[in-house]
């Protein structure tokens, strides 16, 4: 067997696939070992066809060895982003969970009612901009929360209560690499009133989402950690939280953070 085939069944499907790996934003620290394996996988298969076929010509053998990593790998990412795992939220009032699987990529004061980023130059956007309507605060904080191909789409109510306002707002498809197309990216927004404390859940899109889907309608009860809606393949979760008695804020730019089970707000008065 010609050595130039199994360097090519090594290579071939990381070339393949180091695309899009780069498009749907996936970590070094994961694409990285997960081309590798594919290129080990491409070469386990084509010296067992090779050796248990041996009439098979060595480019076949090389296309189907290829082919064959491609659809395990492919299969895997699949599985991967349709798990939707069981979560254990807290019971203790006061307590607010991530709605969102994936990486804290900012934690922003708002102030005055404006959205927590200078955009257009400079420009001071307000909040309602953002959310599309009336704002519901002031003073308070915005969490925005990353999530890749890799990351459970299953996004979470962050605490229990009644779901006022569920909007969506249509928009763009960019990358949401540029702050801007935060505010001009398709989203849905929701509004969710407990009984200390009302915050907002803005879903984002990104250029590889097509579709927001809420769980919930406008007056419904939730409860901590309920499934409230999925976004498909990778975006952008953030909250919005107003400034309220003992708000305290638990997680930090860059944190690895899972919906209905990472604590990110604690509230409320202390006993």
């Amino acid at each position: 067997m010609a050595t130039e085939y199994f360097f090519l069944a090594l290579v071939l499907p990381m070339v393949f696939m180091f695309p899009i790996s780069v498009k749907w934003e996936i970590r070094k620290t994961s694409s990285i070992p997960w081309l590798m394996t594919m290129g080990g996988v491409s070469c386990a298969a084509f010296f067992f066809i090779s050796t248990t076929v041996p009439a098979t010509r060595p480019f076949w053998a090389l296309f189907t060895a290829v082919s064959l990593s491609v659809f395990i790998t492919m299969g895997f990412l699949l599985y991967r982003f349709h798990r939707d795992p069981e979560r254990c939220p807290p019971e203790s009032d006061g307590l607010m969970v991530s709605p969102a699987d994936g990486k804290v990529i900012y934690v922003k004061t708002i102030k005055d009612g404006e959205f927590p980023f200078s955009l257009k130059k400079g420009k001071v956007i307000s909040l309602d901009d953002f959310i599309q309507g009336n704002r519901f605060m002031d003073k308070g904080v915005q969490i925005g929360i990353a999530m890749t191909f890799l990351n459970v789409h299953v996004n979470r109510m962050p605490l229990s209560g009644i779901v006022r306002t569920i909007r969506k707002i249509p928009g763009e498809f960019h990358s949401l690499k540029h702050i801007s197309s935060v505010l001009e990216n398709e989203r849905v927004y929701t509004l969710i009133e407990g009984e200390q404390i009302t915050v907002g859940v803005v879903q984002i899109a990104s250029r590889l989402v097509r579709r927001i889907t809420s769980y919930f309608q406008e007056g419904e009860a939730c409860r901590i950690g309920d499934r409230m809606g999925m976004i498909r393949f990778g975006s952008q979760v953030d909250l919005i939280i107003p400034q309220t008695e003992g708000l305290k804020i638990l997680v930090e730019v860059g944190d690895e953070i899972k919906a209905g089970e990472t604590l990110v707000v604690e509230y409320g008065p202390k006993d």
